[in-house]
């Protein structure tokens, strides 16, 4: 898997963690405020990791 590749792969997985975190939240699937935090948490995480990824990938090429 070249660097092209590798980017591509983390970038979808991101894309599709967002998207069912979306659908959980739009869909009313919630448990309660605690459940709604953790998904804020996580949407900021992947947030950064996808930031991480353009950041690294401009010093490389």
């Amino acid at each position: 898997m070249d660097d092209l590749d590798l980017r591509s792969f983390l970038l979808k997985k991101i894309h599709e963690d967002r998207q069912r975190i979306a659908e959980t939240m739009l869909d009313g699937l919630l448990a309660d405020m605690a459940h709604y935090k953790d998904l804020q948490g996580r949407l900021e995480v992947l947030k950064e990791m996808e930031q991480n990824i353009a950041d690294f990938y401009k010093m490389e090429h």
